[in-house]
């Protein structure tokens, strides 16, 4: 009896252990996808964001690996400013002073929600990447 439980245990893990490999390259692919976003970064520091004269003016400092600096506004979840490219250099691994000025419509001026300026990078496939999130105190005009 112990030596039929023993053949029995072996034909079930070597039919387990079965499986014809399919050859998907998903887990070489997802690294490989891993790499190139990792080569691809923004990142930003010592953020300040003033409002004058109803222009949300920006500066601080960012870092931009293999990526342009983009931007959109965003008010009460609806865009109110599409992608934009932020006036700043292409740096390889520097960090750089930048400015932005961006125009605020009345509409934002004017509700009771402030306005989120996001700044992000993209990648390779086209993909927002390193999103960061600032709403604009529009009340310290």
């Amino acid at each position: 009896m112990k030596y039929f439980s023993v053949i029995l245990i072996l034909l079930f893990l070597m039919g387990c252990g079965d499986q014809a490999e399919t050859g998907d390259d998903s887990s070489n692919h997802s690294s490989m996808n891993k790499e190139t976003t990792a080569n691809t970064a923004v990142s930003f520091r010592n953020i300040d964001i003033k409002v004058e004269d109803g222009k949300a003016i920006m500066e601080g400092e960012v870092n931009a690996r293999n990526t342009e600096v983009l931007y959109i506004l965003e008010h009460q979840n609806q865009e109110i400013i599409s992608e934009k490219q932020a006036n700043t250099k292409q740096q390889s691994v520097a960090w750089m002073d930048f400015t932005l000025e961006v125009s605020l419509p009345e509409e934002v001026m004017t509700g009771k929600e402030p306005p989120i300026l996001i700044l992000y990078g993209k990648n390779e496939q086209d993909e927002r990447i390193n999103a960061n999130y600032f709403p604009v105190d529009i009340n310290n005009e």
